[in-house]
């Protein structure tokens, strides 16, 4: 059970074969190229993760232990606060007393979110929204293609046919609308349609690995084709995430600084506002 359906298949085929060395070597490759795709996605979201952990961090801290210590100077003054001061004040208040209830809320949200993934009708609405969402849509398509792809290109250099290789390569894929129009090209390959066509009526796949696929499949070259589909697929997936990445970090250094410059204003308005008293 610890063991794809892919993993298997090609075991299977090399014990029966004699060439269970190959098969290996096969499913190595194909592991190596898919792990060095995570790792790569991986080192380029550790940057803006951190960003907003340390960003989470600092903020809580400003309203759980800086915050309060004005609560006595503001009540000294004796006037009505502005409504930016009150908010401030009321959320550290939040935050300070009852934080044991937002980590219950939060320790349930995480709760409720893993429960609700284990249902069906959950996991494909997830999914689903994934693949409309923009940007994160596009990222998923590539994903799964490079996947799949790698997945057909190993399977078909092991002998297998391309029904059982499509059947079987869906396994690679973790959405679950991806892998129901998958079995859809599968039954129509079955009823003697090409692979080309029944992809592009998926509309889950970028329309370039489409076009790449009919054309290995007009010249006779479908596996070599399919593994330039994942090599590309890789490529843009990987350049995507970096223009995302690009894109995202002056934006969140930005947020921070309204949020920075939200509470310091916040601050401070009662106390130039005192100072405005006549004397």
């Amino acid at each position: 059970h610890l063991f794809s359906n892919l993993e298997i298949v090609m075991i299977k085929i090399g014990e029966t074969s004699g060439t269970l060395d190959l098969a290996l070597e096969r499913i190595t490759e194909l592991f190596k190229k898919q792990e060095a795709l995570m790792s790569r996605i991986i080192s380029m979201l550790i940057y803006p993760f951190l960003m907003i952990v340390v960003g989470g961090v600092v903020v809580t801290t400003v309203f759980v232990l800086v915050i309060p210590r004005f609560v006595s100077i503001f009540q000294e003054m004796g006037e009505a606060l502005p409504v930016p001061t009150q908010i401030l004040l009321w959320i550290s208040h939040i935050m300070s007393n009852y934080w044991w209830l937002l980590l219950c809320l939060l320790a349930s949200g995480i709760i409720g979110y893993r429960l609700a993934l284990k249902t069906k009708t959950t996991i494909a609405l997830f999914d689903w929204c994934t693949l409309t969402i923009p940007w994160i849509g596009s990222l998923v398509k590539l994903l799964c293609a490079a996947r799949f792809c790698r997945s057909m290109a190993t399977l078909l250099d092991g002998g297998i046919p391309i029904v059982d290789a499509v059947n079987i390569a869906k396994d690679s894929i973790a959405n679950s609308i991806v892998i129901k129009r998958i079995i859809d090209v599968q039954n129509k390959i079955k009823e003697g349609s090409g692979i080309a066509i029944p992809l592009r009526e998926a509309r889950v796949f970028p329309e370039l690995m489409i076009q790449m696929v009919a054309c290995g499949e007009e010249m006779g070259n479908l596996k070599q084709m399919l593994i330039n589909v994942a090599d590309t697929s890789d490529t843009a997936l990987q350049n995507q995430i970096f223009r995302i990445v690009s894109f995202l970090e002056p934006i969140m250094i930005l947020l921070m600084g309204i949020i920075v410059a939200g509470i310091v204003s916040a601050i401070l308005l009662p106390i130039f506002g005192m100072s405005q008293l006549p004397i």
